[in-house]
């Protein structure tokens, strides 16, 4: 979902691949509106899906340093809490006044949401429901994973490519496998489907690793063969969900579904990395705006959506075009405003401190070394 900045090569197309996801996610959260029920075989319906695309995309991305060259454990994570908090938590100050001052407004009665919900809603490390920033949960997943990403990653490294494969598959098998069983026992947890969102961004990791292959191999096959696999991708992508919960909800059905998905994001991954029509697409101006400010877009939008058809004066609910629109701008201009006071800030200070850390950890180790050979 979010994209950690380094001396690593910037793949522009992926920052478009990832607005388009928010994109898809802001349509999937208009279905809240009356008479939306024609997205639902839309593309534009599959906001879970497209979750599952940002998982596999911050595992490529975050991949990136580390397959350059040491990476200091210490100033990663510095980096990527600095990256994800200044705007989630400018976000979430958003979502608890916006409403309130709305109803206040109104006249209506409001209570703050409860400091312990407050608190698990700022950690960002424990489940944290919808009722607040409903978002928020996938940060989660990217926080939990981000903790354990740097030792993710010297697994890879140390590892063959078999073993890591029968270690993706172990994280898909063991996470639909406990999901299921906590579900039937009446336990639901958090922990299990998090194996399989890892999974993907064990993939993610994968992609990186083998991109220019990856990408040579797409350029040589010809336009057909890349255009039907694209669009296989596309539909796996906006159906799998869809037709498998219809069919079966046991293990095989959550496992057929997160890997059709997962199949489908690498394919788009992949189309993205190689020269042709679909890279030159992802190159507009406007998709690269899109894709510079979908973190905050992705944060902002449902508020704005919630805003114009249920919380403002002007009771626009009842009137989807209206909200669409006025949405859409709102979204634009806010995560644009969030880009610029939040993001950027973050990012810069982020930088700054893991160079920091990695400067002090140099410096640490020749003393370490003196120090144990005069011992």
């Amino acid at each position: 979902m979010i994209s950690n900045q380094s001396t690593s090569p910037r793949y522009e197309a992926l920052d478009s691949l990832r607005g388009l996801a928010a994109l898809v996610v802001w349509g999937y959260h208009l279905t809240i509106l009356p008479h939306s029920s024609f997205w639902d075989y839309t593309p534009f319906a599959c906001g879970l899906e497209a979750v599952r695309l940002f998982f596999v995309l911050s595992g490529f991305v975050l991949a990136l340093p580390f397959l350059d060259g040491p990476v200091s454990a210490p100033g990663f994570l510095v980096k990527r809490v600095l990256r994800i908090y200044p705007a989630y938590l400018a976000a979430l100050a958003l979502a608890v006044i916006l409403p309130g001052l709305c109803l206040v407004a109104s006249g209506k009665p409001w209570h703050l949401p409860s400091l312990g919900l407050l608190g698990a809603y700022a950690e960002l490390i424990g489940p944290v429901g919808v009722s607040v920033l409903p978002v928020a949960w996938s940060l989660v997943y990217e926080m939990r994973i981000s903790l354990v990403f740097p030792w993710l990653m010297r697994g890879y490294l140390k590892s063959s490519s078999w073993t890591w494969a029968g270690a993706v598959i172990l994280a898909f098998v063991s996470g639909a496998v406990l999901d299921r069983w906590l579900i039937r026992i009446g336990a639901p947890d958090t922990f299990p489907i998090g194996l399989m969102y890892m999974g993907m961004f064990m993939i993610g990791i994968s992609l990186a690793r083998h991109r220019d292959r990856l990408a040579n191999w797409w350029s040589a096959r010809h336009f057909a063969w890349r255009l039907l696999i694209l669009l296989g991708g596309l539909l796996m992508f906006t159906f799998s969900f869809r037709i498998v919960d219809h069919l079966t909800y046991d293990v095989a059905g959550l496992l057929l579904k997160e890997a059709l998905v997962t199949l489908a994001a690498a394919i788009f991954v992949v189309a993205a990395l190689a020269p042709g029509r679909f890279k030159r697409f992802l190159g507009l101006a406007p998709l690269r705006f899109l894709g510079r400010i979908s973190y905050s877009f992705y944060l902002l939008h449902i508020l704005t959506i919630h805003f114009f058809a249920y919380w403002s004066p002007f009771h626009l609910g009842a009137h989807p075009p209206i909200v669409v629109a006025c949405s859409l701008c709102t979204s634009l201009l806010l995560a644009t405003l969030y880009y610029y006071l939040f993001e950027r800030p973050g990012v810069f200070l982020g930088r700054r401190l893991a160079a920091r850390i990695q400067t002090l950890e140099r410096h640490m180790t020749p003393m370490q070394t003196k120090g144990s050979l005069e011992t």
